[in-house]
């Protein structure tokens, strides 16, 4: 167990700080750099990831407070509410981290007119490879121990900042988590290969037979919901081997709150992906779309119209200015 990568004078390096800092990083890289390729406006793509990890962290702290503290925790926030602040300590929820970026990325994209398909699209690989990253370092600060177990490659923890049980194997949850997260990354990596920058490579080769067991299944913008409702069966199934100590139940429900979350990503993931389907079906076919599709359509329209009148609290050069000089010289 490594709480703390190094320490210079009084002030520690958290091992959770340094991992989120590398998820984050290669993820914007990455996604700058496949937009870029596909001759997305860089200065938008500029505004749309300083959004999204903005948001992004403060929703993974705030929802990590509200939800996935205990009561007498939640009372030692608001008796010393600076350190709600302190993302770097670690206590951060996927959950929220997600949440915050889909919202605040999303409301940007629609009020500058993005393509909203291909950004979700773009950005589920470099998302599943910062939770992959995001799993080390929950190993290294022994965040989310195991349930104790006998297999040979269970995990015996002695260091004394460790809060589970110490001195007997535990499941390695976080290798779990990792394990489960690297298949989908080499799955949605081998599908934006394939469909967006294509190019002979083994992974789209590979692709390109299984997709042909369905043809015309894919479609823009549900690589997300596909993320979705994986990610929500994968970890309610991957619960069961952390520590029940560390779980934290709501009254009355005899689910703990990250399965409870589970459910409801998967639900909404599943509900989500049918009506793009059967939106996409009616505009491949030309069909006429039913009643409740044009509903939720003008919602979506209603959506896009208050994205763009809600202010924006910085200014952005749109280039013309520059393009009039440019012409002048």
């Amino acid at each position: 167990m490594f709480p703390y990568l190094a320490k210079i004078g009084t002030f520690l390096i958290p091992t959770h700080a340094v991992t989120h800092f590398l998820a984050y990083t290669i993820g914007v890289v990455g996604f700058f750099h496949w937009s870029k390729k596909m001759g997305f406006d860089l200065q938008k793509l500029a505004n749309f990831l300083f959004i999204t990890i903005i948001t992004a962290l403060v929703g993974a702290r705030l929802s990590a407070v509200l939800m996935l503290t205990s009561a007498e925790k939640f009372r030692w926030f608001l008796e010393h509410p600076v350190e709600i602040a302190k993302f770097w300590k670690g206590e951060l929820s996927l959950y929220g981290e997600v949440a915050g970026s889909v919202l605040f990325g999303g409301w940007y994209v629609l009020r500058k007119n993005m393509p909203v398909w291909k950004i979700s699209d773009l950005t589920v690989p470099w998302v599943a490879f910062g939770f992959f990253i995001q799993s080390f370092g929950c190993l290294g600060a022994g965040c989310h121990p195991g349930s104790p177990t006998d297999l040979p490659w269970g995990i015996v923890y002695n260091h004394p900042l460790f809060k589970g049980p110490k001195g007997i194997p535990l499941h390695p949850f976080a290798l779990y988590h990792a394990a489960m997260i690297l298949p989908f990354f080499v799955f949605a990596w081998a599908r934006i290969s394939t469909y967006y920058f294509p190019r002979p490579h083994l992974l789209s080769r590979v692709y390109g037979k299984i997709d042909q067991i369905y043809p015309g299944a894919r479609f823009e913008g549900d690589l997300l919901l596909i993320a979705g409702l994986s990610y929500g069966m994968a970890r309610f199934v991957l619960e069961f081997t952390r520590h029940p100590d560390f779980h934290i139940w709501y009254p009355g429900f005899p689910l703990p709150q990250v399965q409870i979350a589970c459910v409801a990503l998967f639900l909404f993931s599943l509900g989500a992906y049918l009506i793009l389907w059967i939106y996409r079906t009616c505009e491949r076919e030309h069909i006429p779309y039913p009643g409740w599709i044009r509903l939720l359509l003008k919602i979506f329209d209603g959506m896009e119209w208050f994205a763009k009148r809600f202010p924006w609290p910085v200014r952005e050069a749109d280039g013309k200015g520059q393009r009039a000089k440019n012409q002048e010289k």
